[in-house]
């Protein structure tokens, strides 16, 4: 006697979990990885049009001259008759040495015979690139920003040890403005910076610039990038609570403020902005809270953190 197996004894329990199996998945894409992958895609694409205007990786090779502050006329107008009609590895190598140390006369030595070699094996281009990067570096001598790093970043592209050498000129030129208060220079290097180095220290350094100019939303978005690089830092907060204080928007500064006190709690600027926003907010309690803590720190009090603070209100006040 044959036994008859069907599916209505034999299924319900699998088809049961593979519909809740589903239904959980959903429920957790749609809860967690898809809001998360949102945000993701919002943040790279408000950083990409901060910096878009900076973008030169897409310039012509056509005109090799483009973006040099010389004439093509420096250059032998007929090649030289040589024996030496390839371009070495070696050759490249001492170029390469040459930018190190300013010496653009042998750059322009060899960038001709580059020129004038046949089968150069892509080096000419590579010559281009140093002489780039030398006269870029001869305009930042001179302080002119935007024409240094436009030169900058285009001998920089795909192009590492050019980009190694940039990440500690942009980085040190990008504090160095900041601390002289030159924020139009500094807006020009330190996206730059941003650009080559895309570290904690760059988002920070180029949200306080945008800031200083007024350019809050796009101060916020680089703050933002800051505390994703680095999640237990207290200078994003910080600062974003700075932003939010000036635009009176007080329970937004406070959160940050609060978050920034939670990784220091020691520090006099983070207690300053977080009483300004605890007294405006009309958080008295707190307030006196943080106006005890300034005259208890030492370095805050030595500084005269508290009495500042109670000034500040008073001007704001009046």
């Amino acid at each position: 006697m044959k036994i008859k197996v069907t599916n209505k004894f034999l299924y319900p329990f699998p088809k049961v979990f593979c519909i809740a199996g589903i239904v959980y998945l959903s429920v957790i894409f749609f809860t967690i990885l898809a809001p998360a992958i949102k945000h993701n895609l919002m943040m790279q694409n408000n950083l990409s049009q901060i910096t878009r205007n900076w973008n030169i990786s897409d310039l012509p090779w056509g005109n090799y001259f483009q973006y040099l502050d010389i004439s093509d006329k420096g250059f032998a107008e007929e090649c030289p008759n040589t024996s030496m009609n390839t371009l070495t590895s070696e050759m490249v190598e001492d170029t390469f040495q040459a930018l190190y140390s300013h010496d653009t006369s042998y750059i322009m030595e060899t960038f001709n015979l580059a020129r004038c070699a046949d089968g150069s094996n892509g080096y000419f281009d590579l010559h281009y690139r140093f002489l780039a990067q030398a006269n870029g570096q001869l305009l930042l001598a001179n302080n002119s920003w935007q024409s240094a790093v436009d030169r900058m970043l285009f001998a920089q592209t795909d192009y590492w040890p050019i980009r190694k050498k940039n990440k500690l000129i942009f980085a040190t030129l990008c504090t160095e403005l900041i601390q002289k208060q030159q924020w139009q220079g500094a807006l020009t290097v330190c996206v730059a910076n941003e650009q080559t180095s895309s570290n904690f220290f760059s988002a920070i350094a180029l949200g306080r610039t945008l800031s200083q100019l007024g350019q809050y939303e796009q101060a916020l978005v680089l703050f933002s990038v800051a505390k994703e690089r680095n999640t237990t830092a207290y200078e994003p907060y910080y600062w974003s609570g700075v932003i939010y204080n000036d635009l009176g928007l007080l329970d937004e500064a406070v959160f940050n403020l609060e978050k920034a006190f939670s990784f220091n709690t020691d520090s006099c600027d983070v207690l300053f902005e977080l009483g300004l926003a605890y007294f405006f907010q009309g958080n008295q309690e707190a307030f006196n809270f943080t106006l005890e803590n300034l005259n208890t720190l030492p370095k805050c009090k030595a500084t005269g953190t508290a009495q500042q603070l109670v000034k500040a209100i008073g001007e704001i006040g009046n």
